[in-house]
């Protein structure tokens, strides 16, 4: 045996090695080639498998979301209420081979959704990935004068948010889609009658004497005493809320109290523009509209017609030109230099146009402002009467006590420290508006929308669109106007 084993040594095969034969580093090195389909298909393979895949699925969450922290969403999940989260259907993943697909499902919110029926301004919502979740921030809520647009948190989704669902529907047009995100509310609590009450008393095992003992109903929810009592509401009932019940359909009396329908929150998904070097100005805009404030815009390039244009499409809109609509359209090829005639002029003018901009939306802001700080004084006359009354009161028995003249001074000084703030809240306003020295680099040729109140009479003039040398945009509307708005890029 011995001689014919070493007569067979060194043609004989080598022992079979397979994936189980791997270490844990070499695992992990070929986890860097695979995507969570083949991860899923390797784990279902056989269970030692899948228990040494565990690893890998944490490697490949963090590497496809760098944005959020898986490890934030498992502690969300094992936090989180899961007795509403099963109620709901909403899934609860344990691991990261559970968490990949939810974080894959949440990733179809990513981006720029428009709310429906937000009127002529417009709900524009940014879709963003948390630490443990997804936060959905409404863009621009009410009129601002900052270059910056403002964000104002509407709500969040994922595992902490367990009364949030939603659902994602592809549209009929490449990358057209629809949201609809559903909150969900606590159930109605049922009226509790004398005659519910002493049924819940029976059944609890005490006796129901006299309506002054203590009532089941001032047992806290999910009690025992709280679901008992919700139970005899609705199998004690009256008949004719029974027979009500009947004719509408509903089924018998029983149970605690039904949760009322969820608020449905409807998104359609905005397409977002990508700019390439053929199409530089394509991507979402932002650009302060007179006394309509910060506005938002959609600028892409449209070749279905003869000549290839740049079409400006408002994201958050004014009651002039609402929401949806263009506010300008010019050419996609720029007018040769050097500048002849009124587009030199224009060129050549633009620094003047630009301060008279600055000083058109420091007046606006400052409007703005004295109706914010008007509401304020009236909210707080109106809700601090009482206040008002004693500090009247302790103000006569302060004169007459002889400290008037310290009272007044104090006053004064008060009154004083306000013109102060309001000076410098002035003068960051304007710092904030200046104009900044820009040098134009390619002017096109186009029209510029102009309209009245709820988008009557809508007219297009004369207008240019400027490209400035450090990449932003400014459109400047001529004839009998002459005013110009520049835009800022903004981060999607």
């Amino acid at each position: 045996m011995a001689t014919a084993s070493a007569a067979a040594g060194p043609h004989a095969a080598a022992p079979a090695a397979g994936l189980l034969a791997l270490d844990a580093h070499c695992l992990h090195s070929l986890a860097l080639y695979l995507t969570g389909q083949d991860l899923a298909a390797l784990g279902a393979t056989c269970r030692c498998l899948r228990d040494a895949t565990e690893p890998l699925w944490i490697a490949l969450c963090e590497r496809e979301f760098p944005d959020t922290s898986p490890s934030e969403w498992l502690r969300a999940v094992s936090t989180s209420p899961l007795g509403n989260a099963a109620l709901l259907g909403v899934p609860t993943p344990r691991c990261h081979r559970e968490l990949f697909p939810e974080l894959l499902r949440h990733s179809q919110l990513l981006g720029l959704w428009s709310g429906a029926g937000a009127g002529p301004r417009g709900s524009l919502f940014r879709f963003s990935f948390a630490p443990a979740g997804v936060r959905a921030d409404r863009i621009a809520p009410s009129r601002s004068f900052r270059r910056r647009p403002p964000c104002r948190r509407a709500f969040e989704l994922g595992p902490a948010a367990a009364r949030m669902t939603f659902s994602v529907i592809d549209g009929p047009g490449p990358g057209a889609a629809s949201a609809i995100v559903r909150e969900h509310r606590d159930p109605r609590r049922r009226a509790s009658s004398a005659a519910a009450e002493a049924a819940a008393a029976v059944a609890a095992g005490g006796r129901h004497s006299s309506p002054s003992a203590a009532p089941l109903g001032s047992s806290p929810p999910s009690s025992f005493g709280y679901e008992l009592l919700q139970f005899m509401a609705g199998a004690v009932a009256p008949a004719r809320s029974r027979a009500r019940s009947r004719q509408s359909g509903g089924g018998g009396g029983g149970g605690s109290g039904g949760a009322p329908p969820p608020l449905l929150h409807h998104f359609a998904r905005v397409p977002v523009p990508v700019p390439t070097r053929q199409h530089p100005l394509a991507g979402v805009w932002t650009g302060l509209y007179g006394p309509h404030g910060l506005e938002v815009l959609s600028v892409a390039y449209d070749f279905t017609g003869s000549a290839a244009v740049i079409r400006g499409t408002k994201l958050v809109g004014d009651p002039n030109v609402p929401a949806g609509e263009a506010s300008w359209v010019f050419s996609a090829a720029p007018l040769a230099e050097p500048y002849g005639g009124e587009d030199a002029e224009f060129v050549s003018r633009r620094g003047w146009y630009a301060t008279m901009a600055a000083v058109s939306l420091a007046h606006a802001a400052q409007r703005l402002g004295d109706e914010e700080e008007e509401g304020e004084e009236g909210e707080g006359e109106g809700g601090s009467g009482a206040a008002a009354a004693a500090a009247a009161a302790g103000g006569q028995q302060q004169h007459a006590g002889g400290e008037g003249a310290a009272g007044a001074d104090q006053q004064q000084q008060q009154q004083q420290q306000q013109q102060q703030q309001q000076a410098q809240q002035q003068a960051r306003r304007l710092e904030a508006l200046r104009p900044a020295e820009k040098r134009v680099v390619a002017c096109h040729a186009g029209r510029g929308r102009v309209a009245g109140e709820a988008f009557s009479n809508p007219q297009w003039v004369d207008a240019r669109l400027f490209v400035y040398d450090d990449g932003t945009i400014g459109a400047l509307w001529t004839d009998d106007y002459g005013f110009l708005i520049d835009y800022d890029r903004m981060a999607t």
